[in-house]
């Protein structure tokens, strides 16, 4: 009877790691929200284009925009090294309009890349693409009657992050921890990039 018992324990302590969508995989994912830097030239042409100000009948606006992305770190825990990781990833950020007494629109961007090799032990860093967030604002001594907003700035609100390999979900990450109970994973949304 004892060692009957002493078995059934071990099968149930291996079960949840037979049953496991990462199986054997061991992986620990971080992310880190960065703003992207860009070249001499290219800021100056952002400059110019995106920022500074607009004269309106209402005032005088200004804009600046920048771009942030996420630094994901990948670290393989595992002794043997993964080959063709497919990353895929949903950023989520929020979209202010200025003047408007709406709240920000929620929006994401889907994007995917692969990791050709992660090492047994061994980190891999990873930049997702890039988002473009705004901070509008109206100059001057001017108030809004209807209690519109006179200065907005979007925002990035997380990141879900899916690892595959030939094709199978090997390791999730979610920041904040909370996406995949309140998103849906939309497969489709991946493939095609739709809203």
């Amino acid at each position: 009877m004892k060692i009957f018992c002493s078995l059934a324990l071990i099968t149930l302590l291996c079960l949840p790691l037979v049953n496991s969508r990462a199986g054997s995989v061991d992986l620990e994912i971080n992310s880190l929200a960065k703003k992207v830097d860009q070249n001499e030239e290219e800021a100056k042409k952002l400059a110019v284009t995106n920022k500074g100000s607009l004269n309106t009948t209402y005032g005088q606006i200004t804009k600046k925009q920048e771009h942030w992305c996420y630094a994901l770190s990948i670290e393989n825990k595992a002794f043997q090294p993964l080959i063709d990781v497919d990353v895929k990833y949903i950023i989520y950020y929020k979209v202010a309009q200025l003047g408007s007494t709406a709240q920000p629109r929620e929006q994401q961007q889907s994007g995917e890349d692969t990791i050709k090799l992660i090492g047994q032990h061994a980190k891999q860093s990873l930049d997702t693409a890039a988002v473009e967030l705004n901070t509008q604002a109206v100059v001057g001594n001017f108030y809004a009657a209807n209690g519109s907003k006179l200065k907005v700035e979007d925002s990035l609100t997380g990141v879900w992050v899916r690892l595959y390999q030939n094709g199978v979900l090997i390791a999730e990450y979610a920041r904040p921890t909370s996406i995949p109970t309140k998103k849906k994973w939309d497969d489709d949304y991946q493939k095609t990039g739709k809203n």
